[in-house]
């Protein structure tokens, strides 16, 4: 039963649609190679994360899906907030991030944890990720 849900869990949809109607959840596994991924705290240091809709063009740019944690759970903020996507992590990623904001790269791992989300927070994001071999290609190609 336990194997036959991971399966499961691996299987949901790799791309994040913008009609889902009912709860969906989607793992670091399914989005691996196609998406960056960041998890925001829905509070950190005691304030609100930093609204990130003036960046939407740039998160796209760059392939990245926010999730927000609410109540224990990453629910998908970014493409589309008004899904009922939520994250299934390890237990031992969710300790690693939680918290936290956290990048996790294409490739699955975590690239970075910041304690704060502040203004300056997608500046340094979008710095980070731009520094990346992956996404220098991704550049490159887009110029060609």
């Amino acid at each position: 039963m336990r194997r036959a849900f991971g399966t499961l869990l691996l299987t949901t949809a790799c791309i994040l649609p913008s009609n889902v109607t009912a709860d969906e959840v989607v793992t670091l596994e399914s989005l691996r190679w196609k998406h960056r991924v960041l998890l925001v705290p829905s509070v950190v240091d005691g304030r609100s994360h930093v609204k990130w809709s003036s960046e939407s063009d740039a998160m796209r740019e760059r392939d990245l899906v926010v999730f927000e944690e609410v109540d224990g759970t990453f629910r998908q903020w970014f493409p589309e907030p008004a899904t009922k996507t939520t994250l299934k992590l390890s237990r031992d990623t969710e300790r690693r991030v939680h918290g936290r904001v956290t990048l996790i790269g294409k490739d699955g791992g975590i690239k970075r944890h910041w304690k704060s989300d502040s203004a300056e927070l997608p500046a340094a994001v979008f710095a980070l990720i731009d520094s990346m071999p992956m996404r220098q290609r991704e550049m490159r190609e887009k110029k060609n």
